[in-house]
């Protein structure tokens, strides 16, 4: 296993420059089919950026251009999802939604048009978030457990619980990549990543990569007394403000990164082991520039979806072609969000 550390010591206020080689931005296709109220998740292909809005999938192509919505698909048809809490491209280019409510598995193709439907059993619940990892294997997620399901067993084979305390949600939906035949997760405030195993109807979480922030910084959540309400938690985080909080860890071939809380103040931890850097950054509050916890990450590109309102404290012309600067230009309050994109050096 690598351990990664950082000198909390040397942090610095952010400075996109140092770590960011471009920044680009994608200009949502504004509409009255393709409104956005409340981006909760992005997917992003060779082709297509897919955003989950309130249960609702839309699709946009790389300009940004709408393209498909399933908003005439939420209903009680036989075709239709009642509720799509989350969804998976599938290796094909389908798409599948799990309705959680329904407790089934929707396939549809790249235009929402209707492919298949799957029925799960109720002994699935609860669930937070679901993974497709092969045609047999569909991983289920709820707080701080994992359950493995076969398709063509029609059962839940074998669970995996992390950590036993209440009101932490360890597991986020967002902290799984799929990298060719392999699975990485980024368990939300823990300082480890994690490679997912899945043998002989077995889940196994192996530990790849520690970050260290120093003895005093670190937390162990697993050193916390099991069994307290929500409120000794929350007061612990308050009466704390020195340790840091995880919000989410990425890694690659070259870079290990990660975000997390520290000090009252969001911050972004970065190593190119290529290049030869180690830094910490903080953001200043309503300063430019900030760097936020991405919807999205793939191939060395961070993307994030902001309001239209908040963009101009998110970016640095100076990374930007003049075409993307233009851009800004042209954008209104109420439109759509804008997909940054923010490529790393």
């Amino acid at each position: 296993m690598t351990r990664v550390s950082f000198d909390l010591s040397r942090a610095k206020q952010m400075n996109l420059s140092e770590f960011v080689d471009s920044i680009s931005l994608v200009l949502l296709e504004t509409n009255d089919y393709s409104l956005l109220k409340s981006v909760q998740a992005l997917n992003v292909t060779d082709s297509l950026f897919i955003v989950e809005d309130k249960g609702v999938m839309l699709s946009f192509n790389k300009r940004g251009d709408f393209l498909f919505s399933t908003c005439s698909l939420q209903g009680e048809g036989p075709h239709d999802y009642y509720s799509g809490m989350d969804f998976t491209l599938l290796p094909e280019g389908n798409i599948e939604v799990f309705d959680a409510v329904r407790c089934k598995l929707l396939s549809y193709n790249k235009e929402f048009q209707y492919v298949s439907t799957y029925k799960l059993p109720k002994d699935i619940l609860p669930v937070s978030g679901y993974l497709y990892l092969s045609d047999d294997y569909r991983l289920f997620i709820n707080k701080n457990e994992l359950k493995l399901f076969s398709v063509s067993e029609n059962k839940i084979v074998d669970m995996y619980e992390e950590l036993g305390i209440p009101h932490f949600n360890i597991f986020n939906k967002n902290g799984f990549q799929v990298k060719g035949n392999s699975i990485f997760v980024s368990t939300k405030h823990q300082n480890y990543y994690y490679e997912l195993i899945v043998d002989k109807k077995k889940l196994e979480l192996r530990a790849i990569c520690e970050f260290d922030f120093g003895d005093e910084a670190n937390l162990d959540l697993a050193d916390f007394p099991k069994g307290k309400d929500e409120r000794f938690y929350l007061k612990y985080f308050d009466n704390n403000p020195r340790k840091s909080y995880v919000t989410d860890k990425y890694v690659d071939d070259e870079r290990n990164m990660c975000f997390f809380i520290y000090d009252n103040k969001s911050y972004f931890a970065y190593q190119n082991r290529r290049m030869g850097i180690n830094q910490v950054y903080y953001n200043e509050i309503s300063t430019q520039e900030q760097f936020m916890l991405a919807n999205f990450y793939k191939n060395g590109v961070f993307y994030y979806v902001s309001e239209p309102l908040y963009l101009q404290f998110l970016v640095d012309k100076s990374l930007m072609s003049l075409e993307d600067i233009n851009k800004i230009e042209l954008i209104r309050e109420d439109d759509n969000p804008v997909i940054i994109c923010y490529k790393l050096k």
